[in-house]
């Protein structure tokens, strides 16, 4: 009926292969590639998980690396009942990027990663009536969040790392339908950090990366 390749500039390996509620795929594994072809995200480490979420014919909607700092195994993904998906895999990883715990005695441990669309890497998102696109993603010095609202009012914007840790905090008032707020985070290092953003009581978090 259809095929499809996927795949970024090094080796990519499948492990697993589900069916989404959309009545799509959810495909998981290994890839050593960095960002090209279909690949969105440059790994970490040497070998990450990367996802990828197609339509029902195949068509590639969104991908995702999940960040290591080391090698990641990926066994199973599927998606959780309540929308959400859940990644399994093996790792020898210490803390960092994604992964908040450290192995047991240096060794090789199970690995399970739960995660939410809002918190997809993208550069455009539609919330209700609210139309908002963060970019570049990922970026090196400058990120730009431009919101699109009728009548809006106020937005707050936070960043943390992957820990939680509170880096930046802003409320803003008085803002046009059409506003673009820019940040300079050249002071930040490399990694994933989660930008927080309500706009008149709607909240929206996505992932942002840092080269």
């Amino acid at each position: 009926m259809w095929d499809k390749d996927y795949g970024g500039p090094a080796e990519d390996w499948l492990r697993s292969l589900a069916l989404t509620d959309d009545g799509g795929y959810l495909l998981a594994g290994d890839s050593y590639s960095t960002s090209g072809g279909d690949k969105t995200e440059s790994n970490i480490g040497a070998v990450q998980t990367w996802i990828i979420k197609t339509d029902s014919v195949g068509n590639k909607q969104w991908d995702k690396t999940i960040f290591a700092n080391g090698t990641v195994t990926t066994a199973n993904a599927f998606q959780t009942k309540d929308g959400c998906y859940a990644i399994g895999s093996y790792t020898w990883a210490e803390v960092g990027w994604d992964k908040s715990q450290s192995t047991w005695d240096s060794s090789v441990d199970y690995w399970i990663v739960k995660f939410c669309d809002t918190l997809l890497t993208g550069v455009t998102e539609l919330t209700q009536n609210v139309n908002l696109t963060v970019y570049p993603n990922p970026f090196t010095n400058d990120i730009a969040i431009a919101i699109q609202k009728q009548g809006l009012i106020d937005a707050d914007f936070a960043i943390t790392d992957m820990l939680g840790r509170q880096i930046y905090t802003q409320h803003e008032t008085n803002l046009s339908s059409s506003y673009t707020k820019m940040l300079d985070l050249s002071y930040l290092p490399s990694g994933v950090y989660l930008l927080r953003i309500e706009i008149d009581g709607e909240r929206v978090v996505k992932e942002i990366v840092k080269e």
